[in-house]
């Protein structure tokens, strides 16, 4: 074997390869894990999370033996000292690992830990261990999170070609999708699915709420990019993309759609925004949810999947489904004035040439804060109103949807029953122990049963097996620290996506996906068959901080 003169360039080859090991891996996991299925909706769950799992164990046994193979080589073609393993091994010590370390690090070896003193600690530690008293998010699930987030973020390279492909794959779920809506079944997944199950079952990914939740991260991800991207043929396929991620949304009829958009338009102001073709662009992704609303009200002449939707009592509302029309003259207006107030329209702000880009990135932001201030106070207060005062009812009752602001048992198909009973047992029910550390991870069907069976069944003729709330899941069964941990983890990792927007604007898109998620999370629950994918998303994201602080510190050396 040919001695290799510079292990620096033994090191990068490694590193490259480990790079597209690992590229090829969130490639799968991004644009091939949503569309795959084994016997269409009958074990989509439990095939989801197989996929997933053998897909992981594939990518760190190759990523093992790459180092395993890297060691071998170096040591007998050592030329400079000290040697890898050597290198490897100190790297361990306390003073090197703060230099490679993150506090996103921190958060998920902790909810590691404490995910296991659960599983030791719970009554039901199979159920915790595996998952299968819920839906396979217990401790494995989760160890293999842990494992897949070291692998991406120490190997993988950030480009947003990951991302087209996988608007694409999500736009073909939106469409087949909105095809099920009108009972088409293009690929036959409803055959042998009775008449009442059909109407809770979409595309590839299953029942509607989870299907919601992966068209949401869709289309936060085309929108986000329609609004930054500056080539004119991309910004046309993520117009279009925009526009399917939308619509797909909206047909998925899951009110968690509603919260995954607010996530959206009210968050991104904070990171775009800071030019005039920006704020026209944010302005158009608006306009396509108006779009999509009319084409959805238009839909509703057609046989289609009926059934109760904050969108069908929206469009209910005289004039509601022709909102695009004004809006659509209103954007062509700025237009007409953004072009006489030229030069300088859509490139980089030149304070010199044009005073209103030198004013909206300064002024925006401030008046963005005011208005969202008042709007949270308005609806703070029609909430308390409605609940408690009473005084205004009249009025409120004319929002589309108005009742899902009135909280109780009823709430959200029986969210608030379901969300009293979590509370009452982590406040009344629960130990010391099980308020730190959960009743074990994914054991919530299990809490539910042993303590509240008879009045989930008399009341309401159905048992709990989530909280659809999941950081109120994440309390019961992981408990305070690991609902701390997770929050920790997501929250610091969209901090790294942002640390890093002035010098990749890509970066974006996966933080406005993590956002829109964890927004439309309050209602909704975690699940193999779509979290892996918001998992992927994150990790991108701090790969990009960790990669970029690598190279720094090798700068330095």
């Amino acid at each position: 074997m040919a001695s290799i003169k510079k292990k620096e360039s033994l090191s990068d080859i490694f590193r490259n390869i480990a790079s597209g090991v690992t590229g090829v891996y969130v490639f799968i996991i991004l644009v091939i894990f949503p569309l795959y299925t084994h016997d269409k909706y009958f074990d989509i769950l439990g095939a989801r999370y197989v996929f997933f799992k053998v897909m992981s164990i594939v990518l760190v046994s190759i990523l093992v033996l790459l180092g395993l193979l890297y060691f071998f080589i170096d040591a007998n073609n050592q030329v400079t000292s000290p040697p890898a393993i050597k290198r490897f091994i100190n790297s361990f010590r306390i003073e090197n690992i703060k230099k490679h370390i993150v506090i996103t690090d921190v958060f998920f070896l902790i909810m590691i830990i404490s995910m296991i003193i659960s599983t030791i600690g719970s009554d039901f530690q199979e159920e915790s261990f595996f998952g299968n008293a819920g839906r396979y998010q217990g401790l494995e699930c989760w160890i293999i999170y842990f494992i897949t987030y070291i692998a991406v973020t120490r190997t993988f390279k950030f480009k947003s070609f990951y991302l087209d492909f996988a608007i694409l794959a999500g736009c073909f779920a939106c469409i087949w999708g909105t095809l099920d809506f009108f009972w088409l079944d293009p690929f036959g997944f409803f055959e042998n699915v009775s008449g009442e199950q059909k109407a809770m079952f979409a595309s590839s990914i299953g029942n509607l709420n989870t299907y919601t939740n992966y068209t949401i991260m869709i289309f936060a991800l085309s929108a986000s990019l329609f609004i930054i991207e500056k080539n004119k043929f991309k910004s046309v396929y993520y117009a279009l993309t925009s526009f399917i991620g939308c619509a797909g949304s909206i047909f998925g009829l899951s009110d968690n759609t509603v919260l995954g958009f607010f996530g959206f338009f009210f968050f991104i102001p904070f990171f775009a925004l800071k030019n005039r073709i920006q704020l026209i662009r944010y302005l158009l992704v608006i306009d396509f949810l108006f779009l999509s609303i009319f084409v959805f009200w238009l839909s509703l002449r057609f046989p289609h999947n009926w059934q109760g939707s904050f969108f069908i009592d929206l469009v209910k509302k005289d004039g509601v489904a022709f909102a695009f029309i004004p809006f659509t003259i209103i954007i062509i207006l700025l237009l007409i004035l953004f072009y006489k107030l030229k030069p300088n329209y859509g490139d980089t702000i030149n304070t010199n040439l044009n005073p209103l880009d030198s004013l909206l990135p300064k002024s925006f932001k401030k008046i963005y804060i005011i208005i969202s201030l008042f709007g949270i106070l308005v609806v703070t207060f029609i909430i308390l109103d409605m609940n408690i005062f009473k005084k205004y009812t009249n009025i409120w009752t004319q929002i589309p949807s108005s009742h899902q602001l009135i909280f109780n048992d009823n709430w959200g198909t029986h969210r608030g029953h379901n969300w009293r009973i979590a509370f009452t047992n982590f406040f009344e029910n629960f130990s010391i122990f099980q308020k730190l550390f959960g009743y074990g991870p994914d054991t919530y069907l299990v809490v539910s049963e042993r303590t509240f069976y008879e009045e989930m069944v008399t009341k309401y003729g159905e048992v709990y097996d989530s909280a659809h709330n999941e950081y109120i899941n994440y309390l019961i069964c992981e408990g305070l620290i690991g609902l701390i941990c997770y929050l920790g983890i997501f929250i610091t990792g969209i901090k790294n996506g942002v640390k890093k927007l002035s010098s990749n604007i890509y970066i974006l898109a996966p933080i406005m996906a993590v956002i829109s998620y964890m927004v439309q999370a309050i209602v909704n629950i975690a699940i193999p068959i779509t979290t892996p994918i918001f998992f992927i998303l994150m990790y991108m994201c701090t790969a990009e901080y960790i990669n970029s602080n690598e190279v720094n510190i090798n700068a330095e050396k």
